[in-house]
């Protein structure tokens, strides 16, 4: 039942062909008068951001990750293309939309993944809550550093699962960064009166700003091998990393965490589409899910139109 539910939730996505636009053809350069120039007025336009507040004069809506800059131009021309063309029926993703996210893949991550390791979905909470119903049931305790993304949590409890937070340090001077304690989290994981089943990652890390290096990444696979846990690794802001950091995908470790990670990535963050609804898993392991997904058109053309190509660019590749 519960990998059936993930294979819903895959058939449910939005707005993948915006993945097409947004991992394909053409330059659009960020810098200083470029298209992030342009901030336009979003008071009073359904923007969650900026209407939830009437006080617009003493408050500042900082509270959600929502740029106000207009998407780069190619991303906006991948969906008017999809609209001008007017009919939005079934559709099914490309091979286009395949090959960009496997170019992205290949060329940001050194990370090399079949076609049919891809699922498109509507988001990455939903991929947390497939995740969450494929790999545990009811009582089972589902395991997170903390803190972390509220979702994170409070997905697990709404379906009947007990969160089990594995406390990050604190760092003890300004400028030093959270670490990780992980013969505490051991400690924690074995003392737990419900069998972890899952382990969430959100990785980088969020609210903390940690680029996961693959020592600690290491010690999280050691984490989830000791207790039998499946790895669900939120990386939605692995191209926000600054200076000379590198993300490294936590399924790329080795084949033992390949098997056992299913990896969640959108654009949404990087290229300020939140309200398109763009997400997808990579499951390399058929076994733990059937990966089938039938994306609706509108979403792909859209998708293929994000992928950024070092740093300061976005570049759309044919």
């Amino acid at each position: 039942m519960y990998l059936r539910f993930f294979q819903l939730a895959c058939l449910r996505c939005s707005f993948v062909f915006v993945l097409h636009g947004c991992y394909t053809a053409a330059l659009c350069s960020s810098r200083p008068g470029g298209f992030d120039s342009h901030c336009p007025e979003r008071f009073g336009t359904g923007s969650i951001k900026w209407d939830r507040y009437v006080d617009r004069q003493s408050v500042r809506p900082m509270w959600v990750a929502d740029m106000d800059f207009q998407s780069a131009p190619c991303i906006r021309k991948a969906l008017q293309d999809r609209v001008d063309h007017g009919v939005f029926g079934y559709a099914a993703p490309t091979p286009e939309v395949y090959r960009s996210i496997k170019g992205y893949l290949r060329r940001e991550h050194d990370w090399e993944v079949e076609g049919e390791a891809i699922v498109f979905l509507p988001g990455v909470v939903q991929g947390i809550t497939a995740c969450v119903l494929a790999f545990s049931e009811p009582g089972d305790a589902v395991a997170s550093p903390t803190p972390v993304y509220p979702p994170i949590l409070s997905t697990p409890r709404s379906l009947g699962r007990t969160t089990l937070e594995l406390p990050m340090r604190a760092p003890e001077s300004p400028g030093e960064p959270w670490t990780f304690d992980f013969e505490a989290m051991r400690s924690t994981l074995a003392n737990s009166p419900q069998r972890p089943k899952l382990l969430i990652l959100c990785s980088p890390q969020n609210p903390t700003s940690r680029v996961l290096d693959t020592t600690e990444l290491r010690e999280f696979l050691s984490l989830a091998q000791e207790f039998d846990m499946t790895i669900c690794s939120d990386e939605i802001h692995c191209d926000l990393v600054l200076g000379d950091q590198k993300h490294r995908p936590t399924a790329t470790l080795s084949s033992e965490a390949a098997s056992r990670t299913v990896t969640l990535m959108s654009p949404s963050k990087t290229y300020n589409v939140p309200g398109l609804g763009i997400a997808f898993a990579i499951i390399p392991d058929p076994v733990r899910f059937p990966r089938r997904s039938s994306p609706p058109a509108l979403e792909s053309r859209a998708a293929r139109a994000h992928v950024l190509l070092g740093k300061g660019r976005i570049v759309l590749l044919p």
